[in-house]
């Protein structure tokens, strides 16, 4: 990026000057957690986390989550109590609620969430209440005891394997064990509660929220009309506190397995900001190593094929077979599939896959499939050919087409759906490898392309609106050209390609959802780059696909909220890539066998200089350890390449 040195540090850092929110660290009894931003975040009794988070979320009729806005808040500590009062306001076009709240914790280890509501205006509304997040760790496949709204009381058990329905429904009160024979209980009041599974979303929880969805939304609120909850959580069995460790007196530890798997076949998408890719801009892509470019043929656009004609172009310039995303219409697509095939059959057109879509359908459907497979397999006989959906795992894990007949499934990631911060963001990534296994068991052995990974949603899947979330204003994200993203897409790659994933696509080429800012053009001040930037995520993808023959080493992050990495097992070596996420130094012990090894070193201060892009690979240090372990320290937020011998 070309700034100057008085550029502040946060901007390279995460991609927006203001600090990080705070976090304040709080004690009820023997339970321990963080407050930040008017949530409760990773309550804790001793290293077992029982929650991972309780929060108040107001979304409109299309599903938008309204960011709080906080207007007042005090918080009041008395050793293991606390008492937190906070006002939060959420104004959108129509919408303006407020909200306050009160939570309390107890040295008795109850922590209680009181919220007493207004609407300040009238508005449609598919939910305002508190939402609670049980960590998968901790729950996945155990059981619980669910109180049902009448009273009755049922054995159950969190999901395993990605749940497509909720697996509770009608909760007046939930309880599941704990570890040492200890359990937790929640109990609700003011709405009727149900739980989903937000792996769907690559949310790294199961989500208990109200109000149910059999019941009809969007709700007309009316002003002044009151909203008010109680969500109780108590540790009935607990006698004492339990004292956790704190963060920094933790070693982190980085280690390493010798199994492996494939590095997946990585893409790029094509701009749908920059209309012509400069000299430079196809050059420095050229670099990277990218296997594919995805195009996304909309055959109700009456230019289409003029479209479709620049995008071959472009794939030639920049060396890549297509990826191309066929989005046909209910009524006409046997005409466009024989036009599409008729306007490529002569030209020079390298492609690598066809994902088949529907319009107004979530998933491909079976019909659209028997249809033109035959027919796309004649034309293009290279081509792999697979469906699924060009929305979220959701739809692909309730919908699945069938997968005879195809070469793949695909479905596309953001980690934005329900949150909007840097920890939910860093959260989503294990959760990524999840959904790539659980599509891999819907797949029935065939591949699984991921495709495309945005920061943002493109659009909105479930929306009652026509068109609701298609404003492009609203798909750029400020992390995108920062450290941050870097390290994000790092963490990305990683856990996909180790859950065995054939086929990622990342991003755009070029603007603000891409690779780097095209000559001539500024950003904005929402999105402070200048023409001819290159974002931190070049580097990473280009250090990676360095070699697209290496395989991916099983790696494990001792604390993956603050750091990350990836292992590549090259033809000489491996490729050690460490991210840090957090805006302090951190010291990890990592694996080296004894002897040399060459460090590269992505930080802010690198960045600094407008020509870093051309400096990747140059004058790296030079380490030396005596033993099979070593401490390196990641810059904030910044990311070290280790090339071991």
């Amino acid at each position: 990026m070309i700034m100057v040195k008085s550029t502040p540090k946060e901007i390279f850092y995460y991609g927006e000057a203001r600090p990080l929110p705070k976090q304040v660290f709080l004690k009820a009894g023997p339970l321990n957690m963080v407050y930040e931003n008017g949530a409760i975040r990773y309550i804790r009794y001793g290293e077992t986390e029982v929650l991972r988070m309780v929060y108040a979320a107001v979304r409109n009729h299309n599903w938008d989550t309204i960011e709080p806005i906080i207007r007042k808040e005090t918080i009041q500590e008395e050793g293991n109590s606390f008492t937190i009062d906070v006002e939060i306001e959420y104004r959108q076009d129509e919408l303006h609620f407020i909200a306050h709240y009160t939570f309390t914790g107890s040295e008795t280890g109850v922590v209680r969430f009181e919220m007493k509501g207004k609407c300040l205006s009238s508005f449609q509304k598919n939910r305002i209440g508190f939402c609670i997040l049980h960590p998968i760790h901790e729950c996945a496949g155990n059981d619980c005891t669910v109180t049902k709204a009448d009273g009755r009381v049922i054995g159950a058990s969190f999901p395993n394997a990605i749940s497509p329905h909720q697996p509770f429904m009608n909760i007046k009160a939930l309880q599941w064990k704990l570890p040492k024979g200890c359990s937790a209980t929640l109990r609700f009041e003011g709405d009727v509660f149900e739980t989903e599974d937000q792996r769907n979303w690559t949310d790294a929880s199961f989500k208990t929220y109200s109000t149910p969805l059999d019941l009809p939304f969007p709700v007309q609120m009316h002003a002044g009309e009151e909203v008010n909850q109680v969500v109780e959580l108590s540790l009935p069995d607990v006698q004492e506190a339990v004292t956790r460790s704190s963060q920094n007196q933790k070693q982190l530890n980085f280690t390493i397995s010798n199994s492996a798997a494939d590095l997946p076949k990585i893409g790029v998408g094509s701009s749908t900001e920059v209309e012509h890719l400069s000299a430079r801009a196809v050059e420095l892509l050229r670099r990277i190593g990218f296997h594919h470019y995805r195009y996304d043929v909309k055959f109700h656009k009456p230019d289409w094929k003029k479209l479709l004609a620049k995008a071959c172009r472009d794939a030639e310039a920049l060396g890549l077979p297509l990826e191309l995303a066929l989005h046909l219409s209910e009524k006409q697509y046997a005409e466009e599939a024989e036009a599409f095939c008729r306007h490529l059959l002569g030209s020079k057109a390298d492609i690598y896959a066809i994902l088949l879509f529907q319009d107004n359908k979530k998933t491909t459907p079976t019909g659209l499939i028997h249809a033109l497979v035959p027919q796309l397999r004649r034309c293009f006989p290279a081509a792999k050919i697979g469906g699924g959906t060009n929305a979220y795992f959701t739809e692909l894990n309730r919908q699945t087409p069938p997968s005879e007949d195809l070469d793949f499934l695909t479905y596309s990631i953001n980690p934005q759906v329900h949150a909007f911060d840097n920890l939910s963001l860093i959260e989503t990534l294990e959760i990524q490898g999840h959904t790539v296994t659980s599509a891999k068991n819907l797949a029935r052995g065939k591949e699984v392309h991921v495709s495309p990974v945005t920061f943002k949603p493109r659009f909105n899947p479930n929306a009652t609106a026509t068109n609701a979330g298609e404003d492009p204003e609203l798909q750029i994200d400020a992390r995108q050209r920062s450290l941050f993203g870097a390290s994000w897409t790092l963490g990305s790659i990683k856990y996909m390609a180790e859950a065995g994933a054939k086929s990622l696509t990342y991003y755009e080429t070029a603007g603000r959802k891409g690779l780097l800012m095209p000559q001539g053009k500024a950003a904005g001040d929402l999105f402070p780059a200048e023409g001819g930037d290159v974002f931190p995520i070049y580097a990473v993808l280009q250090y990676i696909l360095e070699d697209p023959q290496a395989k991916v080493l099983y790696s494990k992050s001792s604390d993956p909220l603050v750091f990350d990495g990836l292992v590549l097992k090259k033809h000489k070596g491996q490729r050690i890539i460490l991210s840090n996420f957090t805006i302090d130094q951190q010291e990890v012990k990592i694996p080296i066998a004894q002897g040399k090894f060459q460090v590269y070193q992505l930080d802010e201060h690198m960045l600094m200089n407008p020509d870093w892009a051309e400096l990747l690979s140059s004058k790296p240090s030079r380490v030396e350890t005596e033993n099979r372990h070593c401490s390196v320290a990641l810059p904030p937020f910044g990311l070290l390449i280790i090339d071991v011998d």
